[in-house]
């Protein structure tokens, strides 16, 4: 039970576990690291240890009432925050301030659990920061993104963070092996590379590909934006990197093509690695806003001149 359930993560999970053997908890926490790795089941493991009734050495028994009712998300004294329509409004970090100003109920500490905190929009950036600058001495604050670059610098700063990393082969397929769920095939589970979650959500092989398509769409000179929605565009962004890898990987002749099966082999695999940097910086400005149709037209520039 406890940190065992997480498989691949002994680094951060030891860091975790230190802070509660050496009584010293963050007011706030950020947990980074790509989408689908086990953020949020490590971070519900490490509340259940905070307000474990037979907490020992740092871990959860987890199966305590108050163990259980954090993993159901029924515990009085957490909070769990998403974004609605694709975004987390000053509203939401209103009843933040407000669940927090009340003293715990049941457990030792009040627990709010912000996932995809970077999907805050400015007003509600603010108003949480002033919850960060004094949190109140029984609370934790865990924060949970993806892209922890696009947060404020005022935000980052005053967490904790703790980076997890896309699992070893071994923990990866050991967490894909014990799902309950329907097979997946093993084209499937490379793409995914070391995000089960990704893998066991079973759409990451179809959008994968469709970015594939997008990317030869581009490379063709096609003018028209492609992209459904801004959501659409965010997708393919983040997704890009797997077409870039198939570029490199037939350009170096260093494994087996994924997506791009007539992948060129004129390009140098500098010229690979220029694109592949300069769709990264695009990326990590999406949050900023981008208009659609510009963005598809620089990166299609970016696809067909690599500058």
């Amino acid at each position: 039970m406890g940190y065992s359930e997480i498989k691949g993560h002994e680094l951060p999970l030891r860091i975790l576990q230190g802070t509660i053997r050496r009584n010293r908890i963050p007011s706030a926490l950020l947990f980074t690291g790509d989408s689908g790795i086990g953020k949020r089941s490590s971070a519900l493991i490490y509340l259940q240890a905070l307000n474990c009734l037979e907490r020992q050495d740092g871990d959860a028994c987890g199966a305590c009432t108050s163990c259980r009712k954090i993993a159901s998300g029924n515990h009085p004294d957490l909070l769990s925050i998403q974004p609605d329509g694709g975004e987390i409004k000053i509203e939401t970090i209103r009843s933040v301030e407000e669940f927090l100003a009340m003293k715990p109920y049941e457990g030792r500490k009040k627990a709010v659990l912000i996932d995809e905190a970077d999907a805050m929009n400015i007003n509600a950036s603010n108003a949480f920061l002033k919850t960060l600058e004094e949190p109140p001495a029984d609370s934790v604050i865990l924060l949970i993104t993806a892209n922890p670059d696009t947060l404020p610098d005022t935000i980052r700063s005053r967490c904790f963070q703790v980076r997890f990393s896309p699992l070893p082969a071994a923990a990866y397929n050991a967490v894909l092996n014990a799902a309950q769920s329907t097979e997946i095939d093993d084209t499937a589970r490379r793409l995914a590379m070391g995000r089960p979650g990704l893998a066991l959500a079973g759409t990451h092989g179809a959008d994968a590909r469709r970015c594939a398509e997008l990317y030869a769409a581009m490379a063709r000179g096609e003018t028209k934006d492609a992209w459904e929605d801004r959501q659409d565009m965010e997708q393919w962004l983040a997704l890009a990197p797997l077409v870039f890898r198939d570029l490199a990987v037939a350009r170096i002749g260093a494994g087996e093509p994924l997506l791009v099966t007539d992948a060129p082999k004129t390009e140098d695999i500098g010229t690979v690695l220029e694109k592949y940097l300069a769709v990264q910086r695009v990326q990590t400005r999406s949050a900023f806003n981008l208009n659609k149709g510009i963005t598809w037209q620089y990166v299609s520039e970016i696809v067909r001149s690599g500058k």
